[in-house]
């Protein structure tokens, strides 16, 4: 996604080592939710899902959250999200907050690692290009009546030191409330059902 860093090379360089693993570079920046659709329009494969780097969890608990796959939409959520900063927890929880109580909801957490099956993301249209992309969908295809299943995962605090991660700042705070207005004006209006096959 027009990554500053060597993301780009790291994902070449697996690409070429390993068959399972392609690497697509985007010729503008997308965001997170745009390079992530794009990313739904390569997948060859049945289950799509994202992992940011600014939420990294140990080891057992991801490999437990991807033994769990089976529902068409499993939704992690933190059990740790106390060694978290304060103003990041606050915020995170005024909108999963706010977005239950708008789509009458109960998930936990809505931003995190999320496994979806291919053919629901194919039958949906998604405007999100920042993270609230995940935060698009979840309420989408749950309003739409998909079962899911919610799973939890622990945050790696060895990994988490400094928590400087350019995703979080003023820019996405703002993404995310401009996203939640536009869900709600999308939801609200949207009759589309995703498509199973």
């Amino acid at each position: 996604d027009c990554s500053s860093d060597k993301t780009g090379l790291v994902m070449d360089d697996w690409a070429s080592r390993f068959d399972n693993i392609y690497a697509y570079h985007n010729k503008e920046n997308l965001g997170p939710g745009g390079a992530f659709i794009r990313g739904v329009k390569e997948a060859k494969l049945f289950y799509i899902t994202y992992f940011g780097a600014d939420d990294p969890c140990t080891a057992a608990s991801l490999s437990r959250f991807v033994d769990n796959v089976g529902p068409k939409l499993l939704i992690s959520y933190f059990i740790n999200p106390h060694i978290r900063p304060v103003k990041r927890r606050i915020v995170t929880w005024c909108y999963g907050r706010l977005l239950n109580i708008v789509f009458f909801n109960r998930v936990k957490y809505f931003n995190h690692y999320t496994i979806y099956h291919r053919d629901l993301l194919s039958g949906l249209t998604l405007f999100s290009t920042g993270f609230s992309v995940h935060s698009e969908i979840i309420v989408k295809l749950i309003r739409s009546g998909i079962e899911y299943k919610e799973f939890p995962v622990e945050l790696d605090e060895a990994l988490l030191e400094g928590d400087v991660s350019s995703g979080f700042n003023l820019r996405s705070v703002r993404d995310c409330l401009y996203a939640i207005v536009k869900i709600v004006a999308d939801v609200y209006l949207w009759r589309e059902k995703p498509k199973s096959k």
